[in-house]
């Protein structure tokens, strides 16, 4: 064997050797041929690459030499690359004890010795698809995923190291024994190319701490091993045999590293299995291709062969639904009989079959020929096909000489080929009259054409035997059209969403996720299986709740995709900069510096189905096939890059496409925000926000805002900085008010920031504002007398402004301060103050920016509600419809719903549950078509406080029981709800909780005597200690008789009479009838004339 002929072999390309010796080709000519020789020659395009990377190394191994440069170069070898961001695989491989070596032998001995060692780590680096970057001595660097990813890059690399180990064990020292080398391996993210674009480099430089870890480890490991890192091995999963090491300090790393031993190969059946470092996950949205392959299951057991293929993208679950098919029908006698395609083999004939074979008849490292022959002679008399002819067809196939043991057949190679396959046919028939067979071929998108040759007899031939024919394989496929046999064809369609959200939650399980996380989670997916299942599980290992990136697991996959577009990989960048969705038009005006015509680029990326066209009339939209394809794209560019074309499409946006850039401000802002412009795109942010509250989308209005104010953060001029920040506040606040109620934590300190803002900047009409906003925050809070603090305070400053609309604003919050305190005189000085002074044409604008709610329609509200606790029913009924109708008219349907949840707290008082179980049940229809979640809560609590009366008295209990922490917790009419929950829990005989309810509201007053329904509180208490027991009489009276002197002092007269009613039959019970009716005849001989309620009927009968 000449050195070429060796050297070949090592690459596994022996194949060629004949054909580069008759062609007069030796190392010399082969240093200089180019890719087109290399075709004209016969090599098929996987092979030309790795013979071109071979030659490359071989390059390096003989250093500096003159030589004619071939006219073209292979894409990523010797032509220079701009520095990109990737996943790439780096493998530091050493000869051990080289030094004492070189101190012990001739110069020229140890120039033979490393060149010897050279060409064994080019080739067999070449072999397995990886780039010898360099030769340091006794050292080489190479990498796997670079300059072209591959599905299995780190499996790769392993590979790799194990052919280097073997290869350089058969060369020999002085003293015979053989050379020992170590290696190690690391994964992760690295900037790799031309950094500098000078261009001078011949390797590509590479920055990041994974070359730094894999030289470590290849530091740590011991001779003839191999020592992967914790990312690699996950990458790996049980493709190998493995030593767990531990964690070890390594040099320059701050936290101890997880090290790993790579022992061997590990012998799995598929691809998939190798994958499977746990449980397989949960199979769903599959049912229906599970009963398919389950019934075409039975009717191969029956005798009626079948042939099913099942097609689909990568990660769609083929593999999966094998699996679950195996499952299935473990518990049935059958044999299983797996042939798993490779990438690397699709010109290896019957490879796939060779290795089922090989694991079928155990085979092991360690076995001699002769062991071999013996395992394969029994393999061969389980199925019943021991013949002699069929044993040395066999033999041949897997390599085992038979010594003479088996004649020779005397067949021409064709010959040959055609009686192996036929007599695989056989061994498979031979098999289904013992047991029914499932026969699985992996991957056959990736399938040799012997065995697309053997797949294509074997449907041919089952047609009566009890074989199911299982295929999978990806869309490129297109099978062979068979001879008679019938083929069932079956293309995996994506998950929905809701089969996406079950299939995080069966993934995540040990871990609750946020449902926005989830969200996310299935946006990037697209309903791919494999994507959901990767990004949940980064996500749930993951200490940190950031939004999902490309895991670790996808980035070979997905990367490699993109390496194949080879030069509209460029337009594919770009694309991804521009967004998910892209527009051709836009397109080419930012992809100035992209060498490959645009339309052409785009036609290989829909070819590569990356993208897919979105069929826009005006002008031609594309869309990427997967968010998770436009992330990787994004990603692999560096961040200087990104900003220089993320600036020029928010130029482009603005100066050739100002429609798109009126209508959709976000996507302005988000590229000069990704571009560093932080001025513009604060501007364009807050028009978005703007834009998004006008919809009432107030939850997409916080997002602007907030992406505004990081940007107004970022501004160099500190006045101009607190100027925005100090808009951008004021339009926030409202926006969150809405969605999370005026308690909520984040609007106060919206607030708190934006006083503070204010007071810097000098602005008093923003500090106005913002003290309102703080005022806002203090409504539910409990401290009545900030309330009225701040109040005064807005007086004082509208004062200082001078501004009739913040005066008006100023009353607005006076009244409504009043209100919830208690004061119904000055509620009702004030609301007409208000009402008067409102004017809709005038005065709209206000509602969006105090709060969602209009001063004109609380004035009506409010006032509607100070004259129902006074008693003036009719009048009070008269304002609250016309504050509806105000609302209604202005169009927000935020003062819509205050409108209605005012106007239910009047009903409610009044007892009208027919207007309450209308008005409710449209309150919440509003409140969940806006997300309004206070007004939703009040909803379910009156209209639970309704249904308390009639046949569903338990359900509406159970319903206010249930809402009431949620209503008292994000709502401003917390006293309210303990009242009328209380009453509904007295009414069904719950004395106790009833009791212990209203004494908790009657805690919370600070101030004695003030707050809305404290009246009610004490008369409540005290009916519920009535019904306790006679010993509880006196407490109870007393606590009456407060409720009527608190009801008197807030001029509540609804509330006193109830209280002076209460006394009185109380007082009756008791047999002291004339003091109850004094106190009742007191209270009504005050009563002013408008004075309505229903109860006045009631006193007049006792009376």
């Amino acid at each position: 064997m000449t050195e070429m002929d060796d050297w070949l072999k090592k690459l596994g390309l022996e194949e060629y050797s004949s054909v580069l010796a008759k062609n007069d080709i030796d190392f010399d000519v082969l240093l200089e041929l180019g890719e087109r020789d290399l075709e004209k020659l016969g090599f098929s395009l996987g092979h030309r690459r790795k013979l071109m990377r071979a030659i490359e190394a071989r390059k390096l191994a003989l250093g500096p030499r003159q030589t004619t440069p071939s006219p073209e170069a292979p894409a990523g070898t010797t032509a220079a690359r701009d520095a990109e961001r990737r996943q790439v695989t780096v493998m530091f491989c050493d000869l051990v004890g080289s030094t004492e070596l070189a101190n012990a032998i001739d110069p020229e001995d140890m120039g033979a010795l490393i060149r010897r060692y050279q060409d064994v780590c080019a080739g067999a680096i070449a072999r397995f698809d990886g780039f010898l970057a360099k030769f340091m001595g006794d050292g080489v660097l190479a990498y796997f995923g670079y300059p072209l990813a591959h599905e299995d890059d780190a499996g790769q690399s392993v590979r790799a190291a194990l052919a280097i180990i073997e290869g350089v064990a058969h060369a020999r020292r002085p003293d015979g024994q053989p050379l020992e080398v170590r290696a190690g391996i690391a994964t992760g993210l690295v900037v790799i190319g031309d950094s500098t674009g000078a261009s001078k480099a011949r390797e590509p430089e590479i920055v990041g701490q994974t070359p730094n870890l894999a030289a470590r480890l290849q530091a740590l490991a011991a001779a003839n091993s191999i020592l992967v890192s914790q990312t690699t091995h996950q990458l790996l999963g049980r493709q190998f045999e493995y030593q767990d090491l531990g964690k070890h300090a390594l040099k320059g790393f701050a936290e101890p590293t997880q090290v790993w031993r790579v022992l061997s190969e590990a012998v799995v059946e598929s691809r998939f299995a190798a994958k499977q470092s746990a449980g397989p996950s949960p199979l769903i949205g599959r049912a229906e291709e599970m009963g398919l392959l389950r019934d075409h299951w039975n009717h191969a057991r029956q005798g009626a062969g079948q042939a099913v293929l099942l097609q689909g993208e990568a990660g769609m679950g083929k593999s999966r639904i094998v699996d679950a098919l195996s499952q299935d029908i473990g518990e049935e006698p059958h044999f299983r009989v797996l042939c798993q395609c490779s990438p690397y083999h699709t010109n290896s004939a019957l490879y796939p079959v060779i290795r089922h074979l090989e694991r079928g008849a155990g085979f092991a490292l360690e076995d001699s020929a002769a062991c071999k022959l013996e395992k394969l002679q029994a393999l061969l008399a389980g199925a019943g096909t021991n013949t002699a002819a069929t044993t040395s067809l066999m033999a041949d196939l897997l390599s085992i000489p038979t010594d003479d043991r088996y004649p020779s057949l005397g067949l021409s190679p064709a010959q040959r080929k055609a009686a192996t396959v036929a007599s695989l046919v056989d061994q498979m028939t031979a098999l289904a009259v013992q047991k029914p067979v499932l026969f699985v071929l992996e991957d056959a998108h990736w399938i040799d054409p012997t065995t697309q040759e053997l797949v294509t007899r074997l449907i041919d031939g089952i047609a009566k035997a009890r074989v199911l024919a299982l295929i999978t394989a990806r869309l490129e496929y297109a099978p062979v059209r068979t001879n008679g046999g019938s083929t069932t064809s079956r293309v995996l369609s994506r998950l929905t969403k809701q089969e996406c959200i079950d299939l995080v939650a069966g993934t995540a399980a040990s871990r609750a996720l946020e449902p926005a996380l989830i969200d996310e989670i299935v946006a990037k997916a697209d309903g791919n299986p494999l994507f959901v299942e990767e990004l949940t599980k980064a996500v749930a290992e993951s200490e940190s709740s950031d939004r999902p990136v490309v895991p670790a697991t996808l980035q070979d996959s997905l990367m490699a995709r993109l390496d194949r577009l080879g030069p509209a990989k460029e337009i594919a960048q770009v694309a991804a900069v521009i967004g998910l969705q892209f527009s051709q038009p836009l397109l080419e005006i930012v992809a100035v510096e992209c060498a490959t015509d645009i339309a052409s680029g785009i036609a290989r990326l829909a070819d590569a189905g990356l993208v897919l066209s979105q069929g826009r009339a005006t002008e031609s939209g594309y869309r990427f096939s997967h968010a998770l394809m436009r992330d990787i794209a994004y990603e692999n560019l560096l961040r200087g890059r990104r900003r220089q074309i993320h600036e020029r499409i928010g130029h482009a946006l603005l100066e050739r496409f100002p429609t798109v850039a009126e209508a959709e401000p976000e996507v302005v802002a988000h590229h000069f925000a990704n571009a560093g412009i932080h001025d513009i795109a604060c501007t364009y942010h807050e028009r978005a926000g703007d834009r998004a509250a006008a919809r009432f989308a107030f939850a997409e209005a916080v997002a602007h805002f907030r992406a505004g104010h990081a940007e107004a953060g970022k501004a160099a001029d500190d006045a101009e900085r607190v100027r925005r920040e100090l808009a951008l506040l004021l339009k926030l606040g409202p926006a969150l008010a809405i969605i999370k109620g005026p308690q909520s934590p984040e609007v106060e300190e919206t607030y708190r920031r934006a006083h503070a803002a204010g007071q810097k900047a000098g602005d008093h009409v923003g500090l106005f504002k913002a003290t309102w906003g703080l005022w806002f925050n203090a409504i539910p809070s409990r401290k009545l007398e900030v309330l009225r603090d701040r109040a005064q305070e807005l007086i004082a400053l509208s004062g200082q402004v001078a501004d009739p609309d913040l005066q008006l604003e100023a009353f607005h919050c006076r009244w409504s301060t009043a209100l919830f305190r208690g004061e119904g005189p000055t509620v009702l000085k004030y609301t007409q103050e208000g009402v008067r002074q409102y004017d809709p044409a005038r005065h709209a604008w206000m509602g969006p920016v105090f709060g969602g709610h209009d001063p004109g329609v609380c004035a009506h509200l409010c006032r509607a509600l100070a004259l129902c606790f006074s008693g003036q029913t009719a009048q009070a009924r008269q304002f609250a419809d016309k504050g509806i109708l105000l609302a209604e008219t202005l169009g927000h349907p935020h003062n819509v719903g205050f409108a209605l949840q005012n106007a239910l707290v009047l009903n409610q008082t009044l007892g009208d549950r027919e207007t309450v179980n209308r008005m409710a049940q449209r309150l919440r229809d509003l409140a969940e078509k806006y997300n309004f979640a206070p007004m939703r809560a009040h909803a379910l609590m009156v209209s639970g406080w309704a249904c308390t009366f009639g046949t569903q008295s338990d359900a509406g209990l159970a319903m206010m029981e249930a809402e009431y922490p949620r209503a008292s917790a994000i709502g401003p009419l917390y006293r309210y709800y303990a009242t009328i929950l209380a009453d509904a829990r007295e009414r069904a005989g719950r004395i106790t909780d009833a009791l212990e309810l209203v004494q908790g509201a009657l805690a919370t007053v600070a101030e004695p005597g003030v707050g809305m329904f404290v009246p009610e509180h004490h008369r409540l208490r005290g009916v519920c200690l009535l019904r306790l027991g006679s010993e509880h009489v006196d407490e109870a009276m007393h606590s009456l008789q407060t409720a009527l002197d608190v009801a008197k002092q807030q001029g509540a007269t609804l509330f006193e009479l109830r209280a002076a009613l209460s006394l009185a039959k109380a007082a009756a019970a008791q047999g002291r009838v004339a003091e109850g009716q004094q106190s009742l005849r007191s209270v009504c001989a005050d009563l002013p004339p408008e004075f309505d309620a229903p109860e006045l009927e009631q006193a007049r009968r006792l009376l």
